[in-house]
C-alpha cells in the first residue's frame, strides 16, 4: 500500500467513525477540526496527524462511553435540565466540545461542569424546550 493509499484509508476510517459513532455531519466535523488545532480538511494533514487523529476519537479510552465515565450526580443534574430543554447528548458533546474541546462530562474541570449547568439554566430560563 502506498503512502496515498494509505492516507485515504486513514481519511475514510476517520470520517466513518465521525459520522457513525458520534453522528456528526460532514460540516460539524470539520469545523471540530479547525477548533481542535488541525487543518480544516483531512486532506492537508499528514499521516502522523491523521493518526494522532484517529486514535483521539475512535482508540483512546477517555473518549469511550463505558462504565468508567459514568455520570456523578453532578452530571445527573446537568442530564436532567438538558433532557428538560429537549437538548440531545449530540447538541450537550457540541457544546463542551467547542467550549471546551472535551466530549465527555467527566473530562471536565469542576468550574467548567458549573459553567455547563448554568448555561442549559439559562436556556430553562428563557423556556427553550424545541431542541434546536
Amino acid at each position: 500500500m502506498t503512502q496515498d493509499e494509505y492516507g485515504k484509508k486513514l481519511r475514510q476510517t476517520i470520517m466513518a467513525i465521525a459520522v457513525k459513532k458520534y453522528g456528526w455531519s460532514y460540516d460539524e466535523f470539520h469545523e471540530l477540526l479547525s477548533e481542535w488545532g488541525y487543518p480544516n480538511s483531512l486532506r492537508k494533514m499528514s499521516i502522523a496527524q491523521l493518526k494522532q487523529l484517529k486514535g483521539e476519537i475512535a482508540g483512546n479510552p477517555k473518549y469511550r462511553y463505558n462504565d468508567k465515565w459514568k455520570l456523578d450526580s453532578q452530571g445527573k443534574y446537568m442530564w436532567h435540565i438538558m433532557k428538560s430543554i429537549g437538548w440531545s447528548r449530540k447538541r450537550l458533546t457540541m457544546l463542551m466540545l467547542k467550549r471546551y474541546k472535551k466530549m465527555h462530562w467527566n473530562l471536565l474541570e469542576d468550574k467548567e461542569k458549573r459553567q455547563i449547568i448554568n448555561i442549559l439554566k439559562n436556556y430553562l430560563k428563557k423556556g427553550e424546550t424545541n431542541g434546536k
